[in-house]
């Protein structure tokens, strides 16, 4: 992960580690609704002087995710599932 360019940049990281770095950024425990989210790859980049809210929504836009946010935590939910236990 680099970030001397203001920009956190992920290269075929987990989203574990691209977790870990949000976690600490910003303060919250993430919550992984399967390891199969843990093990899931990530590529691209994130301002680091950007809330919360507009990273996660343009983590969840180009996943199969549902993130969800409460005053401690975030949670990554596979949004298969929650299709499946809406039916």
């Amino acid at each position: 992960v680099a970030w001397n360019t203001g920009h956190f940049v992920f290269e075929n990281c987990t989203f574990e580690e691209l977790m870990d770095v949000i976690s600490v950024w910003y303060g919250k425990k993430v919550i992984f609704e399967s390891d199969d989210i843990r093990r899931m790859l990530f590529t691209g980049d994130i301002d680091r002087y950007s809330s919360i809210i507009p990273v996660l929504n343009a983590i969840e836009r180009v996943t199969n995710l549902e993130i969800s946010i409460t005053e401690e935590n975030v949670i990554l939910k596979n949004r298969n599932n929650i299709d499946k236990k809406k039916k």
